[in-house]
């Protein structure tokens, strides 16, 4: 069956896109494709704030999917209701399965093998949500590590089309954003951590650096191709 994103010339959209603000993006996502069948995902980490103004302002019925693996900071989980009601956001919670989550909680999978466990309680639940949709609008920005540095605006995953309306941002322009327009940031960026996920597996550090320190490991798996992204699981 054909769908909106198999017809899309991503070449010619990534062109179109290319030289407009993020805010002029958006505006002109919205307006080329509707409102439909369009996730939107945010781990109201400490740059979030930047697009999700965004979004609020150009679309605030949109749907914005938070991922609570169990294993996020209250200070995360508090900064989103806050952020929620500041710019009306429209705040679904995803959750893993209960006994997939379980299972990672009494072996301490994140100590082990980190890669499973965003597997369990990240990919999985998230992967179950992104079925049947034609496009997914990431926060990504391209300065914040190596593997993000050569994403374009618009790239295919799997059977959706991944949009980065910020993915060529300056770091410095979102901070100047944040303070411009008095948007706070999460309260963990205050504490000394740059980039904030569960707290199993995040320290205090500069950029990422904090992120999964003592292993190789430097992304959940979200953003990675669709058919790398998760390990098989099973509970026996």
């Amino acid at each position: 069956m054909k769908t909106i994103s198999s017809e899309i010339n991503i070449e010619e959209l990534n062109a179109s896109y290319a030289n407009l603000s993020p805010l002029e993006r958006l505006a002109k996502f919205y307006k080329d494709f509707g409102d439909k069948n369009i996730l939107v995902s945010s781990s109201f980490g400490t740059t979030s704030a930047y697009l999700l103004d965004l979004i609020s302002k150009s679309n605030r019925k949109q749907e914005i999917h938070l991922i609570n693996t169990g294993y996020l900071f209250k200070e995360t989980l508090d900064y989103a209701d806050d952020l929620s009601l500041r710019l009306g956001l429209n705040i679904k919670t995803i959750k893993p399965d209960f006994h997939h989550h379980q299972y990672t909680s009494q072996n301490r999978t994140w100590e082990k093998d980190p890669n499973l466990c965003c597997s369990v309680n990240k990919v999985l639940p998230f992967e179950e949500i992104k079925k049947g949709k034609d496009f997914w609008i990431s926060g990504l920005i391209g300065k914040q590590s190596h593997s993000r540095k050569d994403k374009d605006i618009f790239e295919r995953n799997g059977d959706i089309i991944k949009f980065h309306p910020i993915i060529d941002i300056e770091l410095e322009e979102v901070k100047s954003y944040l303070k411009k327009n008095d948007l706070p940031t999460n309260p963990l960026f205050h504490k000394g951590y740059e980039s904030v996920g569960c707290f199993h597996c995040t320290a205090k550090g500069k950029g990422r650096s904090g992120r999964w320190k003592s292993s190789t490991k430097t992304e959940c798996g979200l953003h990675l191709p669709s058919e790398k992204n998760m390990k098989a699981f099973a509970i026996s």
